[in-house]
């Protein structure tokens, strides 16, 4: 993997980006102010990377943090804060892994 310009010139070091898709279904309807943590599969996903979420449905006063809980598989985790229940329908997400390089 040859250095990327942008990134070595703030001192970054070398990062690889890995891109996955996998499903998401976060189940049943969340109540404002409730949350749910779901585990999802997503191949080359090791402690220690970083995830960028892409989600394939709206979101719309959800919020949702995604980490690596253990190889090979990212923990979503959802929280409504809109004022009222909110359905996210099972869907398609981008998955980008940042795999740390030597800084």
């Amino acid at each position: 993997m040859s250095a990327n310009p942008l990134l070595s010139s703030v001192g970054l070091g070398d990062v690889e980006l890995v891109i996955r898709t996998a499903t998401v279904d976060q189940g049943a309807s969340l109540n404002d102010g409730v949350g749910v943590t779901v585990a999802v599969p997503v191949s080359d996903a090791a402690i220690g990377d970083g995830v960028i979420i892409c989600p394939g449905a709206d979101l719309l006063d959800v919020t949702v943090t995604a980490y690596v809980a253990s190889a090979g598989s990212v923990e979503v985790r959802f929280q409504n804060e809109s004022t009222g229940a909110r359905d996210i329908p099972s869907a398609t997400w981008t998955f980008i892994l940042v795999k740390p390089g030597q800084i």
